[in-house]
């Protein structure tokens, strides 16, 4: 099977990338009625797009777009970047913080674990703990971060892809 645009010759989300490069101006505001329009779609199928439209322009390196709830988007500047940026950081603390309760709680019940799970626990609230410094660390400057070292290193594990020939 072969992946085909909605309208048979270009994707939804680059129209309206397309549109906001011809029309639009960092700062300014796309109504949900201005895709709808666009692309003659629905309101919800306006908000998917433009989540895609988001992804791709912040993969190539052009000004995001920031939820306006109930208008909208806007095409960011580079100060509402920064503030989508301390939005989007919170969320992940957030998130961190949530998963570092559930481990903490099945911690306390270890003896409820096998072997094997009270590995993984202790893994996992490893891994919890060093994102949630690293998700922190932004609250430090710079310096400070690049010269503290830790007594015992805690793994961070990442997706990614191996190259073949390469370990």
């Amino acid at each position: 099977m072969v992946f085909r645009p909605a309208d048979g010759e270009t994707a939804r989300w680059r129209r309206v990338d397309e549109y906001l490069d011809a029309r639009k101006r960092p700062g300014e505001l796309i109504s949900f009625r201005e895709i709808q329009d666009l692309l003659d779609i629905d309101k919800a199928t306006a908000a998917s797009v433009i989540h895609q439209v988001r992804i791709q322009r912040e993969k190539a390196a052009k000004p995001t777009l920031v939820t306006m709830r109930g208008a909208g988007w806007l095409l960011a500047r580079p100060d509402q970047e920064l503030d989508e940026d301390s939005r989007r950081h919170e969320r992940l603390l957030t998130t961190a913080e949530s998963r570092i309760r559930l481990l903490g709680s099945l911690q306390r019940r270890r003896a409820e674990l096998t072997d094997d799970e009270r590995r993984a626990v202790d893994f996992k609230l490893a891994q919890a703990a060093a994102q949630a410094t690293v998700l922190g660390s932004r609250k430090a400057p710079a310096a400070d971060i690049l010269s503290t070292t830790s007594p015992q290193p805690v793994p961070i594990t990442a997706r990614g892809t191996r190259q073949e020939g390469k370990s």
